[in-house]
């Protein structure tokens, strides 16, 4: 009968803590944005954040390439340079940053291949 009490005891504890950590109140407020004057297009989808430079590696869906863009002012953000990817296959669906390291998963230009994943060193 104890075991069972006990057990009633944690699991109770374990939703109070929880539910005290999903009460929490964020406050956003909008800083700046970058926009590339693509529209429907799909034109920035998935980023990933150098946080050594603070540039943002955004895949962008109409080209297949990776734009990075400067952060440096994060209230008027500018598109740095892009990262070419034609000659590893027919675009960029994601990317990924760590330690220096920016990943890329590339599709083949025949959709239907299996595609790759391309790994960049950055040095600035």
């Amino acid at each position: 009968m104890k075991k069972h009490l006990l057990r009633l005891g944690f699991v109770t504890s374990l939703l109070v803590v929880s539910t005290n950590l999903f009460s929490q109140v964020i406050n956003l407020q909008k800083v700046g944005n970058y926009a590339t004057g693509v529209f429907d297009e799909g034109a920035t989808e998935i980023a990933a954040f150098d946080p050594t430079n603070n540039y943002l590696f955004s895949v962008n869906g109409l080209t297949g390439n990776i734009d990075v863009i400067d952060i440096n002012d994060v209230a008027n953000p500018v598109l740095a340079f892009t990262i070419d990817l034609s000659l590893y296959g027919g675009g960029a669906n994601s990317v990924a940053f760590q330690n220096g390291v920016l990943a890329a998963a590339v599709e083949d230009t025949i959709k239907q291949n299996n595609g790759k994943a391309v790994f960049f060193r950055c040095t600035w």
